[in-house]
């Protein structure tokens, strides 16, 4: 959720946004300290942006689940802590231009993005979501 350019611990300031076109889903921000999205084997991000903006302000945001590799998602640099980079297990930061992802990627619904991220659905539920998601695109 954290972003460079909103310096902030109100999560609900938020600048990232998602914009639905379609069946797809729009992604721009950057994201810093991304926990993991050095590890040799991540294959998922979970972006947290705006998608509601009309809403009150603990339902305009959203969860969506972003495969590692798709266009637009660019880790920009490996951060540093306590002056030491333990890339590449670390946090990034993590540029999304553009992003494109199906709609259904959208975990809950749009408008949920707090809800899930208080666990109001359950560590269960996201974990499950995530990986339902990853074992569908093996045979998409």
């Amino acid at each position: 959720m954290t972003e460079p350019d909103v310096a902030s611990s109100d999560a609900t300031n938020m600048a990232a946004t998602i914009q639905v076109e379609g069946s797809e889903v729009v992604l721009n921000d950057k994201k810093w300290w991304t926990t993991g999205v050095g590890h040799p084997q991540n294959r998922m991000i979970i972006f947290m942006g705006v998608s509601n903006p009309d809403n009150d302000r603990h339902h305009q945001h959203s969860v969506v689940i972003v495969p590692r590799e798709t266009a637009g998602v660019e880790v920009t640099r490996m951060l540093k802590l306590f002056a030491e980079c333990d890339a590449p297990y670390g946090h990034g930061e993590v540029h999304f231009n553009n992003v494109r992802v199906p709609l259904d990627h959208v975990i809950g619904g749009l408008g949920r993005g707090f809800e899930i991220a208080q666990g109001h659905l359950g560590p269960d539920e996201v974990h499950r979501q995530l990986i339902a998601k990853a074992e569908l695109k093996k045979y998409r």
